[in-house]
């Protein structure tokens, strides 16, 4: 299966120091990717980074290649000029951003913010109307919805909005940042469920963004976690959640609730994450791991943890713990 975005070495940088470090990922055409991680690890700089819209002050290095649906050669996004990205963005690789009300405009209606994207894109067309209705069918609006302002709708109304405008003008690829945030669980469950059909309907690659591995869980076919800006381990979603090759990733999955499991508070992550750009000597995670040693002032590499596994731990895989073995009983569930 060909790759529909291939993203090598890249990296982030203000004012000296990387946000984001050494990031490579593959997305297969019809591929659903998660990138999970805690709040500041530089999930959504890299989806910034693939869309060429980091803010002013950041600088971007690395190569971002894109191969959409009929491409003779791949799109280096890396090598886009801002007027070149304007050809790329929307028609090519779209994204979902976090907070839909605050990405709407509160003054404009539904119908004309989506009539904007199709006529900016792909030109003015006596069709955009009938494009406008047909995505509002797509994502489950109904027709009305065109001439209704932002604040009329609900969270998961806007939501889907969100989606009919990153799918507006048929990409290959969509981000979708943290596109459950401020839902409530049955909307939350709506939403995601919108994504897995038109995913599987529309033959979309998509990243999803999240914290919450749970929500990955049910949508994704892989998964990569990133940490103190880098990726820390990445394989298949199912192999990843049953057997974690990291301590990061075994920690996050032990936070979570456990349906019919003791009731309480699960154990949280001790400390907290590094400052962005400043992580601690050696190993990003050393200072909140319950089994870091000596070697571990030595950063790690990103390497084979198993069967398409990789995890950027010395330590892994855990069959290879021996000095560990008393201290991390129950560490590899």
């Amino acid at each position: 299966m060909r790759n529909v975005l291939e993203i090598r070495d890249l990296r982030v940088s203000h004012r000296g120091k990387d946000i984001v470090s050494g990031i490579d990922l593959n997305l297969a055409r019809g591929e659903s990717l998660g990138l999970a991680g805690e709040s500041g690890c530089g999930k959504t700089t890299t989806a910034l980074a693939v869309m060429k819209l980091l803010p002013e002050g950041f600088r971007q290095e690395g190569s971002i290649a894109l191969a959409p649906e009929g491409s003779d050669e791949p799109i280096r996004i890396d090598r886009r000029t801002e007027a070149g990205m304007r050809v790329v963005r929307w028609r090519h690789v779209s994204m979902v951003f976090q907070g839909a009300m605050n990405s709407l405009d509160p003054v404009k209606k539904i119908g004309f913010q989506l009539e904007e994207v199709i006529n900016l894109h792909e030109g003015r067309s006596s069709g955009a109307r009938q494009r406008v209705e047909e995505l509002l069918d797509l994502v489950g609006l109904t027709a009305a919805v065109a001439r209704r302002y932002p604040h009329q709708l609900s969270g998961g109304q806007k939501q889907r909005v969100m989606i009919a405008l990153a799918l507006a003008c048929g990409p290959s690829v969509v981000i979708a940042d943290e596109p459950t945030t401020a839902l409530d669980v049955v909307m939350q469950a709506q939403v995601l469920q919108l994504l897995e059909r038109l995913r599987e309907e529309l033959g979309l690659a998509l990243v999803l963004i999240s914290h919450d591995l749970g929500v990955m869980a049910e949508t994704c076919d892989r998964i990569a976690i990133m940490y103190a800006g880098r990726i820390v381990e990445t394989g298949p979603m199912d192999l990843v959640i049953s057997d974690p090759q990291h301590p990061y990733t075994k920690h996050l999955l032990e936070s979570l609730p456990v349906i019919g499991g003791e009731r309480g508070l699960a154990p949280p992550i001790p400390g907290g994450p590094p400052a962005p750009g400043d992580p601690p000597e050696g190993c990003a995670f050393r200072p909140r791991c319950p089994y870091s040693d000596e070697i571990c002032f030595q950063p790690p590499d990103l390497a084979e943890a198993g069967p398409d596994r990789l995890a950027a731990c010395h330590f892994s895989p855990w069959s290879k713990w021996p000095v560990l073995s008393d201290a991390s009983k129950g560490a590899n569930p």
